[in-house]
């Protein structure tokens, strides 16, 4: 039977991993969005310390956060409630513990954020060895609305070392987009390319994952975009490459021949790490294709679903993709996740503990059902961009005369103008010009600095992948989950 406390007791670690994830998180974006600001959190059970060695009331731990920039931020958060338990008990009240998302919220607000809906706070766990047993680790996302006394380390009420953090997590990007031009904040933009960064190195750590040719140009646009904000890019080439590489070509051959690209940098960057095959903008997991087999030899990436083989050397070799679309079922029982596509085709894979498939296929979940409701919103903002376009182009020529009046209908209402004497008749330039001011509430996006062109609602409202038809109408409050079955 599988402990309360998770099942990965049996390694050394203080990040404890969660036995299970809740669905029922705030993954709607349309109010973020809108308001451009961070949800409320409650800052009386979590705020931000200089150091380990500050000293802390009864009742608060210190926890820390590592970042995807080699940061460390410490926190002071409250995890239990013995001093207060008697005075609040008394007074027929309650004073709450700390949760994840309160945690996480601190940290956002702390590196200025302002959208909240693409990252998370993980545990780190190490892995087994995959094909010439290289190293890795893999982050399970903790549940926002756990208390974060939770995932500590086993009897950390009774003993723990001073100087010391209660808990480990990490800020790494929990939800992955199709195009990264519909992130809006710049610093969960700088956040989303460090991710991927950090993915091309340990998912392309083979030369059997990618070529050579397509590494080169990654480099060149990493290097790019980290130019603009560092002085000592110079220095540090190798750091774009996987080692393979440098290792086929040398460090001097590499520092030779990387060129800056002139274009969009960090977006170019992210669009090219998300394209198939071995896109980065996944979640990878270790699995085993058998039942009987006792180490991970399989990888199944969170992007639609991804498996892989392992080759002898450690390299991928893909074995099948399955877009959201067309994933009929999906299910586990045990340690056996299994895969039905629209084809008729099944899939099945086995965790190496049922706690671990649990945990992929509650992750699969929320993944699907969280960018189901983000293309949901941009998809709804598009309409109203092209139902606005075609309002004004519905708007009547004005008469060259000018004593004639016309009605000019707006949000607040109807006034009554004169028009002034105009032989030409509006451009389209003019027209999208006027949408893009009239919706800049819903996007934030200075009208001014937005080119007017056609293509004009692509670049501010791309289209969405299809939305899944097997799972019925969705609404951006919520979606069906009938594809998903325990």
């Amino acid at each position: 039977m599988v402990g309360k406390r998770g099942w990965f007791e049996s390694l050394q670690t203080t990040s404890r991993v969660p036995s299970s994830t809740s669905v029922e998180q705030n993954d709607n974006p349309k109010e973020e969005l809108e308001s451009g600001k961070l949800p409320a959190y409650n800052s009386s059970l979590v705020y931000i310390i200089n150091s380990l060695q500050h000293a802390l009331p009864s009742g608060l731990k210190c926890l820390q956060v590592h970042t995807l920039f080699k940061e460390t931020i410490t926190l002071a958060v409250h995890v239990s409630s013995s001093f207060f338990f008697v005075v609040f008990v008394l007074c027929n009240d309650y004073f709450p513990k700390c949760r994840v998302r309160d945690v996480y919220l601190c940290c956002c607000e702390h590196l200025k954020m302002k959208e909240s809906i693409l990252l998370g706070l993980a545990s780190r766990v190490p892995s087994e060895g995959l094909g010439g047993d290289r190293p890795r680790h893999e982050y399970y996302f903790l549940d926002f609305d756990s208390k974060v006394a939770k995932y500590g380390p086993k009897h950390w009420r009774f003993s723990y070392p001073w100087g010391r953090p209660f808990l480990v997590l990490h800020l790494r990007v929990r939800i992955y987009l199709p195009d990264a031009h519909t992130i809006r904040c710049p610093v969960v933009l700088q956040y989303y390319y460090q991710q991927l960064r950090e993915n091309l190195l340990d998912q392309w750590s083979t030369p059997e994952s990618v070529s050579e040719e397509r590494c080169w140009k990654m480099a060149s646009v990493a290097y790019e975009a980290d130019s603009l904000n560092d002085d000592q890019t110079e220095s540090n080439k190798a750091q774009y490459f996987p080692l393979w590489v440098i290792n086929t070509r040398g460090l001097d051959y590499v520092r030779r021949n990387l060129r800056n690209i002139e274009n969009e940098a960090i977006q170019e960057f992210c669009e090219q790490a998300s394209s198939s095959p071995f896109a980065l903008n996944c979640h990878l997991y270790g699995l085993r294709q058998y039942k009987v087999d006792t180490v991970d030899n399989a990888f199944i990436g969170i992007i639609g679903l991804e498996m892989s083989d392992v080759g002898d050397d450690g390299g991928r070799n893909l074995r099948r993709t399955l877009p959201w679309g067309d994933i009929v079922l999906l299910s586990f029982n045990k340690r056996k996740l299994k895969m039905l596509g629209a084809n008729g085709s099944c899939t099945s894979l086995y965790a190496h503990s049922e706690e671990k498939a649990r945990y992929l296929f509650e992750f699969c979940k929320i993944v699907h059902q969280a960018v189901l409701r983000i293309n949901q919103y941009f998809y709804s903002c598009r309409e109203r961009f092209e139902r606005t376009s075609e309002e004004d182009r519905k708007v009547e020529k004005p008469n060259r005369n000018d004593t004639d009046l016309r009605l000019i209908s707006s949000e607040e209402g109807i006034s009554v103008s004169s028009p002034e004497p105009n032989n030409e008749e509006p451009s389209k330039t003019n027209v999208l010009e006027t949408a893009v001011r009239k919706i800049s509430l819903i996007d934030n996006i200075p009208a001014a600095s937005v080119p007017a062109s056609e293509s004009l609602i692509e670049q501010v409202f791309p289209k969405p992948p299809p939305i899944d038809t097997s799972l019925g109408r969705q609404t951006t409050e919520a979606c069906s989950c009938e594809k998903f079955e325990e």
